[in-house]
């Protein structure tokens, strides 16, 4: 589910999901059993880590497709966001 404000976006999820406490939400997004990420367009979702792959797989080309402009007037090069996701997936 789209999730921009965290509050609301929990709020949300406790409305589907009414029999669980909000401490379980925090607890599963703490241990990222769920998930808040960029994974349809470039905005905030809450999803499942079980789904993160195939939800990934389906969208990043269209995203990555949107963002080239944005990238351009960024200045960040291929090379440039290849050597900094290597930091990230290091880190």
């Amino acid at each position: 589910m789209q999730a921009q404000d965290y509050p609301m976006s929990k709020w949300a999820i406790g409305l589907r999901l009414a029999e669980i406490p909000d401490e379980k939400i925090v607890s599963s997004i703490n241990k990222g059993d769920i998930l808040h990420l960029h994974v349809l367009r470039p905005t905030w979702h809450f999803i499942s880590s079980d789904d993160v792959y195939w939800m990934l797989q389906l969208s990043a080309p269209k995203i990555k497709t949107s963002l080239k402009s944005r990238h351009k007037e960024l200045g960040l090069t291929e090379s440039l966001i290849t050597k900094t996701t290597g930091i990230i997936e290091k880190t």
